[in-house]
């Protein structure tokens, strides 16, 4: 048995029945398991064992022993923030965001498991990650809300950051100060989509259907000589100016500086250097770690308004946890 889940009913929770307090509270319980904690008489409500469902009351005092397998399921994304409009998960490298051209059979997505979680089949994505990119993505409660939060994000109220560890040490970019005071250096290109093959490639001169791209990158920490032949590593933060399909991993790249075990747009060679384990890392080591949202957002946004979201990057290679212990 793991610790008890403990709690106390607030007033919005005032004269329900706990079963339904307990479900609200935490959505990857079932009622059978709340059931035979009753009959187990493994629920506590002011110190007193209950047998059955009753109603609870703001101040109650609510302690119950459940099995920790049940307690803590394997969950592949964690809540950062909630409000009645909108909701910010950080997801783990692995998961799918949306079913696509990507997915795999019966495959579950972030958007899926929140709806099935959430009891709310109209939850929208706000934006999007790629499958082996971990961090912060924003969901809104419907489709309504998601158009009004996508329309502030297009009008750069709300700034979406990343942390990448890349090859060597980026000198590219023209300085320039960001809308909240950072300095950083900027990175101008035009992109061409590749879609039968799912893949980017950026140019430096405008062709045909391109479409322009900038994306922004602070020096953050330099690991000397840890790559082959004595290569650099870099860990940047980077922002997002325009927001397109691989935009960070393919425009890093295009400059000599892939993101570390980016097999699409990196080198293999390269990769196969860092290890995660004792075993080649995976996936590309880039995470999506804050969320900034400027003083005049409004609408859903409105509670956020002047707030920054971070979570902090967890990367796998086994050289930035040593150097991090």
């Amino acid at each position: 048995m793991a610790e008890p889940l403990t709690f106390t009913i607030d007033a919005s929770e005032n004269g329900k029945r706990l079963i339904s307090v307990v479900l609200n509270r935490y959505t990857h319980l079932r009622p059978p398991m709340i059931y035979q904690a009753y009959r187990k008489r493994n629920i506590r409500v002011n110190g007193h064992r209950l047998r059955q469902d009753s109603v609870v009351f703001t101040g109650d005092q609510v302690v119950m022993f459940l099995p920790d397998r049940v307690q803590q399921p394997d969950r592949k994304y964690d809540i950062h923030y909630e409000d009645e409009h909108v909701l910010i998960c950080r997801k783990k490298p692995g998961l799918l965001v949306h079913t696509g051209a990507a997915a795999r059979h019966h495959e579950s997505t972030l958007i899926d498991l929140l709806r099935e979680e959430r009891r709310n089949p109209d939850l929208c994505l706000c934006h999007r990650l790629d499958r082996q990119t971990g961090g912060l993505i924003m969901i809104a409660g419907n489709t309504t809300l998601c158009r009004s939060v996508q329309d502030q994000m297009r009008q750069n109220r709300v700034i979406k950051r990343y942390t990448c560890l890349v090859r060597g040490i980026p000198r590219h970019g023209t300085p320039v100060r960001c809308a909240d005071g950072t300095s950083m250096r900027q990175l101008t290109g035009w992109l061409e989509k590749d879609e039968r093959q799912s893949t980017v490639y950026i140019h430096d001169q405008k062709r045909p259907g391109d479409l322009k791209i900038q994306t922004c990158y602070q020096i953050t920490r330099i690991f000397h000589n840890v790559g082959p032949d004595h290569e650099d590593v870099s860990e940047l933060i980077v922002e997002l100016v325009t927001g397109r399909t691989h935009q960070i991993r393919s425009h890093l790249a295009s400059i000599g500086h892939p993101i570390v075990g980016d097999g699409k747009y990196g080198r293999n060679e390269f990769n196969r250097s860092f290890l995660a384990d004792g075993k080649k890392v995976a996936h590309q080591q880039l995470w999506a770690t804050h969320l900034i949202f400027s003083p005049v957002c409004d609408g859903p946004l409105k509670k956020l308004a002047g707030r920054t979201i971070m979570t902090a990057a967890e990367f796998s290679w086994d050289g930035y946890r040593m150097n991090n212990d």
